[in-house]
């Protein structure tokens, strides 16, 4: 048996579903499983047991390259990284690497696909159909497609995903115990969401008194609470007797500017995950925003809070490991659309004293039930946010932009040549 995982989504998202995917592993130890990811994802299998590498040359030709797919050890677990990543913008490369993906989807016989994404991307979609898979497993469309999902399967049907079967997606359920209801579908018995497999040595083992503070978010710095706010729990934390570790993370930078600039800190490049995990997991606490450090903290055991914006609710709150949430509740709750406002004041304007109680509820209570702070805004700028929201969406998706605008119609161009393409798998008219 020969199963495709494609998840070509952010490095938290593919620790979400790591344990489920070991467990599929071990239940089926006959099989054959690849996990395909986006390029710069394959550094998890530093801190995964039983995941190998497998790279597929895009210059190589498909025959070469199955040659790996068609003798892969059983046993492991295979992550294939490839040079697709749904959310960049279409260039020259885009297409050629499209049909070369598709060549070698067609050269191997795959009998399960799975897509565990709740919000669909194209690139899965097309996994999906170009595979021929007998059966091919995700989840039913839902009202938050990522943009541009919708308008592509409506102007190019022949890109649409194609599933045999599927199960209802969810915005407000857990991520967790969604993922966890799509594998076993796969393997028709239940599996352990919380259960993950890290590499030996890299389980939790903690320095006394040590707060290991990861203040960054990546490159979207809204979503952070502000790094005044983390300096002065710092102070808090040092006049109690604490030591402080600053860790700044691969595209963190930014957060380390201006009046930050000066903090001693260690630094992660994106291929420096296994020492990254192993400076957290010698944490007696462990503080940052929601963002992979989070699932990755989950996975380690380490004690940790976890600042987190209300738009998506409880969906992303950890379901293993000893994470305690922090929520911002503001007029924002629940909008799936939360990327479209300027300032985030569900984070942003969390009050300094409630991130203190909740690591003393952590430190001398062990209690790890989120904590909720209801948030004002009627006095600060966001205010008028939901009114700012409503114009935003109509801008950018009924007005459409001119971005977007040119990539529907080359979708639109491309429609006809695509359907030929689909329906004769010998066809090479590539364009």
């Amino acid at each position: 048996m020969r199963i495709l995982i494609t998840k070509p989504d952010a490095l938290g998202d593919q620790i979400i579903v790591a344990g489920l995917i070991q467990q599929l592993n071990r239940q089926l130890p006959e099989a054959q499983i690849f996990w395909q990811v986006r390029a710069g994802m394959e550094v998890i299998t530093s801190i995964l047991e039983d995941t190998q590498l497998i790279y597929l040359e895009f210059s190589h030709y498909v025959e070469v390259e199955a040659d790996q797919i068609f003798h892969a050890n059983p046993k492991a677990i295979h992550i294939i990284p490839y040079d697709l990543n749904p959310l960049d913008d279409w260039t020259e490369k885009t297409w050629p690497r499209i049909w070369w993906w598709k060549d070698m989807l067609g050269a191997v016989d795959w009998d399960l696909v799975i897509a565990p994404s709740m919000n669909h991307n194209w690139f899965s979609g097309l996994t999906m159909r170009f595979s021929n898979a007998a059966k091919r497993i995700g989840f039913a469309k839902n009202a938050s497609w990522q943009p541009l999902e919708d308008s592509l399967a409506i102007t190019t049907r022949a890109l649409s995903p194609s599933m045999t079967d599927q199960i209802p997606s969810s915005l407000a359920a857990s991520e967790y115990e969604k993922m966890g209801e799509l594998f076993s579908t796969a393997t028709a018995s239940s599996l352990d969401v919380a259960a993950i497999d890290l590499r030996p040595g890299l389980e939790w083992r903690p320095k006394e008194k040590r707060a290991c503070i990861l203040p960054g978010v990546g490159v979207q710095k809204k979503r952070a609470w502000p790094i005044e706010k983390w300096i002065q729990v710092s102070k808090w934390l040092e006049k109690l007797g604490w030591e402080i570790q600053w860790i700044e993370g691969p595209h963190d930078s930014e957060m380390f500017s201006d009046d930050a600039s000066g903090l001693e800190r260690l630094r992660f490049g994106a291929d420096q995950l296994h020492a990254l995990t192993l400076t957290m997991g010698e944490a007696s606490i462990l503080l940052c925003n929601d963002t992979s450090y989070t699932h990755i903290a989950a996975a380690i055991g380490v004690p940790t809070i976890s600042i987190f914006g209300c738009g998506q609710g409880k969906r992303f709150f950890p379901k293993r490991g000893q994470v305690k949430p922090v929520q911002g509740i503001t007029i924002e709750e629940h909008s799936q659309w939360h990327d479209f406002i300027d300032v985030w004041a569900s984070v942003r304007e969390i009050p300094v004293e409630t991130v203190k109680l909740a690591i003393q509820e952590v430190v001398e209570n062990q209690n790890f039930e989120p904590a909720y702070c209801y948030i004002d805004v009627s006095d600060t700028n966001t205010a008028d946010a939901q009114a700012d929201l409503r114009q935003k969406v109509f801008d950018r998706h009924l007005q459409m932009n001119w971005e977007n605008w040119t990539r529907l119609q080359l979708l639109r161009e491309s429609e006809l040549k695509m359907k030929d393409l689909l329906d004769n798998e010998n066809s090479k008219d590539h364009i």
